[in-house]
């Protein structure tokens, strides 16, 4: 369907796009072990997962030096936002961190024990909780967002006929 063409949702057996980027292992289910159900952010900003994604190969680079890209993720309202950045500084992903929250006044960051993350935090005065070192699992939320903004990414790229320089774009609207 045309709806399906624009966004890619559900993988459809049908589609030649999602028969060739929609390739995922089997999940593991896994509660996150910082946030109990009474506890639960209610409004934005008050939890916000954060992590790195990381280019493997030069080839790979942004048409604007791009390497890298920060996700983040509002725990209350599940908005979403991948913010493409060139270097894994505190200094980039303080800049993509206010794009994200703008003027909001966020109290908590959730990420894995990046040490730019945690001074990005600390200049922003968040309290900053850490997942488990090297167990991507612990984290498995923002693991997931990662994954599946990956994959849009993928998918906006190939349906648009871009090359690979052109992801920093195509993720912003993931």
């Amino acid at each position: 369907s045309t709806e399906h063409k624009a966004v890619h949702g559900k993988k459809t057996p049908y589609c030649r796009i999602c028969r060739e980027v929609n390739v995922i292992q089997q999940p593991a289910r896994r509660r996150d072990p910082m946030i109990v159900e009474e506890s639960r952010p209610t409004e934005f900003g008050h939890l916000i997962l954060a992590d790195h994604m990381t280019l493997r190969k030069d080839s790979e680079i942004g048409r604007d030096g791009e390497k890298n890209a920060l996700v983040f993720m509002d725990f209350a309202t599940e908005f979403a936002a991948m913010k493409p950045v060139r270097s894994r500084s505190s200094d980039d992903a303080m800049r993509a961190y206010y794009e994200v929250v703008g003027d909001a006044s966020p109290w908590m960051v959730f990420s894995d024990n990046s040490k730019e993350l945690k001074k990005m935090a600390r200049e922003c005065g968040l309290i900053h909780a850490t997942s488990t070192p090297h167990r991507s699992q612990s984290n498995s939320r923002i693991e997931r967002l990662i994954m599946n903004m990956t994959l849009a990414t993928r998918q906006c790229l190939e349906q648009s006929g871009f090359p690979h320089p052109w992801w920093p774009c195509a993720a912003e609207y993931a």
